[in-house]
């Protein structure tokens, strides 16, 4: 349902995964971007000035974005941008603010943005998003091939479907239930926001389709869209999806989940 502000509330759980854009900070006046996106540039110029504003000092940076997340993929590009220039500069400065003063501003920024302030990659999400607490349960060892079908969905335009009186039947408390248990949790990943994702790019359905050739163990919606998580509980599946692919215009990006601070991609396509 909505909040009171127009914002959604909700509950899920998140693992980020070892896919970087390269930033460079450094003294001067600027947002470059290798690709133009606008909503990048705000969350970016958003956490420079908060920052600034918070710590009380007027200084110019330049910021240059290597982009190697896809844009409009659901993989937090832009909140985990925003949230890195806010951790890079808190460092430039001598970590004036603390923890909580940070996850505070990356609220301000965007819902999402706190949980890339967060050291810790399995973690629980409520409220707007801004609530952030990390999950400690025992570790795991799995595969994830994360696949992007080319084309971009707006975060924005896929809450805006949402209505505010919509049930959803979520599948989180399960999910979590099963991992403090230490019994298997890959059957019950669910995202509600996938039938809104679908209302918005139905190619979705295509694309799902094609992707449960591969037989994973669990197929996810990442965020609001448009990359799907296969989750796999051996590597020969992994990779026999990857040499099947490889020819295709769609990216994979492939990672090992030893525990759920070790995780580490080992795709072939990573370039140098």
């Amino acid at each position: 349902g909505k909040l009171p502000d127009g914002y959604h509330q909700i509950k899920s759980l998140v693992l980020k995964i070892p896919l970087f854009d390269i930033i460079e900070i450094d003294e001067g006046k600027g947002i470059y971007l290798t690709e133009r996106v606008r909503e990048e540039n705000n969350t970016v110029k958003k956490a420079l000035d908060l920052f600034l504003k918070e710590i009380n000092v007027k200084k110019e940076f330049s910021v240059k974005i290597i982009k190697n997340i896809p844009i409009g993929s659901g993989l937090g590009g832009g909140s985990s941008d925003a949230a890195s220039v806010l951790k890079a500069l808190n460092s430039i400065f001598g970590y004036p603010l603390s923890l909580e003063d940070l996850l505070n501003i990356g609220a301000e920024i965007g819902s999402d943005v706190p949980l890339f302030i967060r050291e810790e990659n399995l973690l629980l999400i409520e409220n707007k998003g801004e609530k952030v607490m990390p999950i400690y349960v025992k570790d795991r060892e799995f595969f994830i091939a994360v696949v992007f079908p080319g084309f971009r969905i707006s975060t924005s335009r896929v809450y805006s479907l949402v209505d505010e009186y919509s049930y959803f039947n979520t599948s989180t408390d399960t999910v979590l239930d099963r991992l403090i248990s230490n019994e298997d949790f890959l059957s019950y990943l669910k995202n509600d926001l996938e039938k809104f994702a679908i209302k918005l790019n139905p190619g979705l359905v295509k694309f799902k389709e094609e992707l449960k050739g591969f037989n994973p163990d669990a197929l996810v919606l990442s965020g609001s869209g448009s990359s799907y998580a296969l989750f796999f509980k051996n590597p020969q599946s992994l990779f026999l999806l990857e040499k099947s692919l490889k020819n295709s215009p769609l990216q994979v990006f492939l990672f090992h989940v030893l525990g759920w601070e070790k995780i580490y991609r080992i795709d072939r396509q990573t370039k140098e």
